[in-house]
């Protein structure tokens, strides 16, 4: 699904169990790595990467990794997301350009050990708390290690109700025609409890909207 202009969009967001994470040993083992390149011409906004071997969605996370030259250091040429498409392909988009630019992605399929979550939240445009900080319900995490020890105990913490096995993946995508807005297209992420991510950027312009797939 894609966004665009008027708004600045934060692009995928996955959440995946890693118990290699922990201090204890969890079988997570990773099926299959692909690679490739995605290359944007001055005003292409999004690119189409087909996939040698099919996926299953649900145990794959995408990573990017953005180059290009220096035709225009606009915000919007150098921030990306990507999804898929389908089992066999991968969309990767940016919500404005008028630079080349190359996108280097890879497809991390896990055989097993690894749960997903994906979704969209909006995040108010104003310069104030509410545009700042976003509060995402997610689906229970676990808070217990992979011997069964409350994440608390096991990290020294005085409290148990957060997870220590999940990590937060975040793409970005902006419209902005300018240099001077990447503060307020990256966000901090954190856990406040085992379900529910917090989200928090330094500074949001007046009458832009954020948006965490």
């Amino acid at each position: 699904m894609r966004r665009r202009a008027f708004f600045l969009l934060i692009g995928l967001l996955v959440l995946f169990m890693l118990g290699a994470l922990t201090p204890d040993a969890e079988a997570v083992q990773v099926k299959r790595v692909q690679r490739g390149i995605a290359n944007f011409d001055t005003d292409d906004v999004a690119a189409l990467a087909s996939l040698t071997y099919s996926v299953d969605q649900t145990k794959s996370i995408i990573l990017l990794n953005v180059s290009g030259d220096s035709v225009s250091n606009n915000d919007q040429n150098w921030f990306y997301t990507a999804d898929f498409a389908d089992n066999t392909s991968i969309s990767i988009d940016r919500a404005g350009g008028n630079s080349p630019s190359s996108v280097v992605w890879q497809v991390i399929e896990f055989a097993d050990g690894v749960t997903i979550q994906r979704g969209i939240t909006v995040v108010n445009g104003t310069n104030n708390s509410a545009g700042k900080q976003k509060s995402i319900t997610l689906a229970a995490l676990s808070t217990t290690t992979a011997s069964g020890t409350a994440c608390g105990t096991a990290q020294g913490y005085p409290y148990n109700n957060f997870p220590c096995r999940a990590l937060p993946i975040i793409q970005v995508r902006a419209s902005y025609t300018n240099a001077t807005r990447t503060d307020e297209v990256v966000f901090l992420p954190s856990f406040t409890n085992n379900t529910t991510l917090f989200l928090e950027r330094s500074d949001s312009g007046s009458g832009k909207v954020s948006s965490i797939v």
